[in-house]
């Protein structure tokens, strides 16, 4: 199979021509690539440094949904499980379970919502140091 079309040829000739100029003029590279270098640095500084916006509290939130004929006590007992499994986390602070509403699906008795609330920043990072 050959590829050389004229096309092709050309492209080469003109990528080609683009190296030799970069190659030669060095310094315009350097001074292009540091200028770059400089205009993020400075956006970088000036601009939100997350995604994570500063309200936020770090609360998880767990949605359940079962099949739509689930009854509400079944949910219930789901619910249940979900808080027994996260209050083995210490660094669960509060749970809130919500049965028969889902943030993200709606209401219905086949829906729940658990919210964990974390530790207090401050007294994990002071448990996390003492612990080294």
């Amino acid at each position: 199979m050959n590829f050389s079309t004229p096309a092709s040829k050309q492209e080469s000739q003109d990528m080609l021509r683009t190296c030799v100029i970069f190659h030669r003029s060095k310094w315009l590279v350097t001074t292009v690539i540091v200028l770059f270098s400089i205009a993020f640095f400075i956006l970088l500084r000036t601009r939100p440094s997350g995604f994570v916006p500063e309200e936020d509290m770090g609360a998880v939130f767990v949605s359940i949904s079962l099949p739509p004929a689930a009854s509400l006590e079944r949910t219930a007992v789901v619910a249940a499980q979900v808080d027994s499994i996260a209050r083995t986390i210490p660094q669960v602070n509060n749970i809130l379970r919500l049965t028969g509403f889902n943030f993200i699906a709606g209401s219905g008795s086949s829906y729940a919502m658990v919210i964990l609330g974390p530790q207090e920043m401050e007294r994990a990072l002071k448990e996390s140091l003492m612990s080294k």
